[in-house]
């Protein structure tokens, strides 16, 4: 199997307030939880790591976790924790909420190269800046956002060099955006047949 010499990360560190503030990475979905969804879809990356407020839920994963260096401020002290304990330059973001990540995708990303310092997935819809690449060179910029309480992943985009992602050119654009889907709510998770712990 490949090996990317870049780390993933898996934010989960969330409150889960939209969903009755349940831990979303052990939300179950065929059977396995949404961490283990990740899991396996990530396994080519050398390096992963799970950035939780809750280290002790992941004992039997034999995975390295972190604990949010920065809570309260959304996805991007996640983010900057994850750059921080990274053994690799650039670092694959995942949210712990998206359990149908497309591996192809995962994959196209690990052998992404270039001297962009954020690799983002654009579509018509949108962009996904939780299934995007960063290098650990923008750990300096994190902090001076952290600093000035600018909190939204977009101030990273404006001053640093973005490689957009042309998710509607690829192959399989349409599994690649359906594995973008996160579940915020109990209802959600019912309609894609998924279950609480």
């Amino acid at each position: 199997m490949s090996r990317y010499k870049k780390t993933a990360v898996i934010l989960a560190g969330g409150e889960g307030s939209r969903m009755g503030h349940i831990d979303k990475a052990f939300l179950k979905y065929n059977g396995k939880t949404f961490i283990q969804c990740i899991l396996e879809k990530v396994d080519g990356y050398e390096e992963i790591l799970i950035v939780s407020n809750s280290p002790e839920k992941y004992k039997d994963h034999k995975i390295k976790v972190v604990e949010d260096r920065v809570k309260g401020i959304g996805p991007l002290g996640g983010i900057y924790t994850g750059l921080i304990n990274s053994s690799y330059d650039e670092v694959l973001i995942l949210s712990c909420d998206t359990p149908f990540q497309n591996r192809n995708f995962l994959k196209y990303l690990g052998e992404m190269s270039g001297d962009y310092k954020v690799a983002l997935p654009v579509h018509r819809e949108g962009r996904e800046p939780l299934t995007a690449l960063y290098k650990k060179s923008l750990i300096g910029d994190i902090e001076k956002l952290i600093d000035s309480k600018m909190h939204k992943i977009a101030f990273l985009y404006e001053n640093n060099p973005v490689k957009k992602v042309n998710i509607d050119k690829l192959p399989e654009n349409i599994e690649i955006k359906n594995g973008f889907r996160n579940i915020n709510t109990i209802e959600e998770l019912r309609e894609v047949g998924g279950e609480k712990e």
